[in-house]
């Protein structure tokens, strides 16, 4: 159920933005991105940093510094070789941990000091956060081995969670560069990951 509520939020956010950015007279912007992940707490344990593939869509209206963003996420981590994963059924075994998910942003890029805006600085640096829709694969602790850890694959786990980060954007041609990090948590799990990415909007 909760993976048909998900497909349900990606659609309507996907209809709803490019309506708005016609509504405001500003054209959509899509974003693509990669860079490294850091897992915190006990992910960390397990895990070495892992990648990040993001892509999203977003509009901010003319002359305004909010902005609205919807972004997709896929952060995978290969996990550590003292980590041992043994299999009790069907379910694919591995080591690997992944998160993917949904995220609903404001953004705001009125950050740098007004007398740099007068300039027209070429960068422009700004916050961005929000709400998000998460599925989160870890294998399970289950006790110390002379080999390592042993654990049992875990199934898919759909969660809710929030981001908050920044960046800063300069002009590349007829395209953006940008340079992002964020911290995401899922509430239910306390599960965090910082991803860093570099990539372009246009």
């Amino acid at each position: 159920m909760m993976r048909h509520f998900h497909s349900l939020v990606l659609a309507a956010a996907f209809v709803a933005v490019p309506g708005l950015a016609a509504a405001q007279r500003s054209g959509p912007e899509f974003n693509l991105g990669i860079g490294p992940t850091f897992p915190t707490g006990d992910l960390a344990n397990r895990n070495p940093v892992g990648y990040n593939l993001t892509a999203g869509i977003g509009v901010t209206p003319s002359a305004s510094s909010l902005g609205f963003r919807v972004e997709g996420l896929y952060d995978a981590f290969n996990g550590k070789h003292n980590y041992i994963v043994v299999c009790t059924g069907a379910a694919g075994c591995g080591r690997q941990s992944w998160v993917s998910g949904l995220t609903l942003n404001l953004t705001y890029s009125r950050l740098l000091p007004r007398h740099a805006r007068r300039r027209r600085a070429p960068a422009t640096l700004y916050a961005i956060g929000g709400y998000g829709f998460y599925t989160v694969h870890l294998p399970t602790e289950s006790g110390p081995t002379p080999g390592g850890v042993v654990g049992f694959d875990l199934r898919d786990r759909a969660l809710t969670g929030w981001n908050v980060g920044g960046g800063i954007r300069f002009p590349v041609g007829n395209v953006s560069a940008y340079v992002e990090a964020r911290v995401h948590t899922m509430t239910q799990t306390g599960t965090r990951i910082v991803p860093v990415s570099f990539g372009l909007i246009f």
